[in-house]
């Protein structure tokens, strides 16, 4: 076994006494003095952040007078005196009649949703397609359709009432050629 002739704690060894004493040494003092400073700073500069970011439109109540307009319905045009007119060839169909505007606002457009039966009254297919205005001229069986014009390029105004047709084109092979259904899909106005 080995020995060690020095002992960890002889005071007699000049080096060590010498590392452990240091003559007036004092503990460090004011450390929070800089965080503190530091959170200071961060705190205004959040402050001034959060100050100069946008902010949200503030939101208002409507005015109670403010009311939603009456939205355009299937109610609004009434159809009566409705004939079918096939094609020769079979593949195309036209459907007149007389249109009347009900609503209280113009209508600007109507999408017609036409629905064709085959045997024993199944659904054979169906189509939608825009309704138009018929201009005429003459009375009863006298009657000559002089142009066919879109409700965008001819409004109806309330109460008006003129003649229409709808033209489907590629009908179902296996349609019965009996009326179809009728109803409107679409219909857009304007007050």
């Amino acid at each position: 076994m080995a020995t060690n002739p020095r002992i960890p704690n002889d005071d007699r060894d000049p080096v060590r006494h010498r590392l452990e004493t240091v003559p007036d040494r004092k503990p460090p003092q004011g450390a929070w003095g800089g965080v503190t400073a530091a959170l200071i700073v961060i705190g205004i500069l959040l402050a001034l952040v959060l100050y100069f970011l946008p902010r949200a439109p503030k939101m208002t109540q409507p005015s109670p007078g403010a009311a939603i307009p009456a939205q355009a319905t299937g109610a609004m045009l009434q159809i009566q005196n409705v004939q079918l007119a096939p094609d020769p060839t079979g593949r195309a169909v036209i459907i007149q009649g007389d249109i009347m505007n009900n609503g209280t606002q113009t209508v600007t457009g109507a999408m017609m949703h036409v629905q064709f039966m085959g045997a024993n009254g199944a659904n054979a297919g169906s189509a939608d397609a825009p309704v138009q205005v018929l201009d005429t001229e003459g009375k009863g069986a006298k009657t000559n359709v002089t142009d066919a014009k879109m409700l965008t390029d001819a409004p109806m105004k309330p109460n008006d009432h003129r003649a229409f047709r709808v033209q489907v084109n590629d009908v179902p092979a296996d349609w019965n050629h009996s009326m179809p259904q009728i109803s409107f899909t679409q219909i857009a106005s304007h007050p």
